[in-house]
């Protein structure tokens, strides 16, 4: 949560920075991890699991994207902004030009594309995807 409200507040100050009413952005050097505060465990998923959510998504709607995901290992945000211009299937690579993006708005979802992190286009390349497709 403080780091979605960072990721909006840097958003904000960033397009004042670009019409001229500030000279920079000092959000930027804001912490928003507290030192106490503990941080969730990152796991990864066995071969097992893995293919157990492959087999129980197959024919739905979510197949196609685990299967980018695990492939990749792309955000989630990333995928979601992924057109099909964005996808070469003859080279097996995906431009990442663009992210979707979480805005909390009183209650209300807004979302909206963004550029990604590295404010560089970035490429992944899906080695035998194929043959889940």
């Amino acid at each position: 949560m403080r780091a979605d409200c960072k990721s909006l507040l840097v958003d904000m100050l960033n397009r004042a920075v670009e019409t001229e009413l500030l000279n920079k952005n000092i959000a930027f050097g804001i912490n928003t991890i507290i030192d106490n505060e503990e941080k969730e465990e990152k796991r990864i998923l066995s071969n097992k699991e893995i293919d157990i959510l492959l087999e129980t998504s197959k024919g739905g709607q979510t197949y196609a994207f685990f299967i980018v995901a695990l492939g990749t290992g792309m955000r989630m945000g990333e995928i979601l902004g992924l057109t099909w211009d964005c996808i070469d299937f003859e080279n097996g690579v995906i431009k990442v030009e663009k992210t979707l993006c979480y805005l909390p708005n009183n209650g209300n979802a807004i979302y909206e594309f963004h550029r990604p992190k590295t404010l560089q286009k970035m490429l992944f390349v899906l080695l035998g995807f194929r043959k889940f497709l």
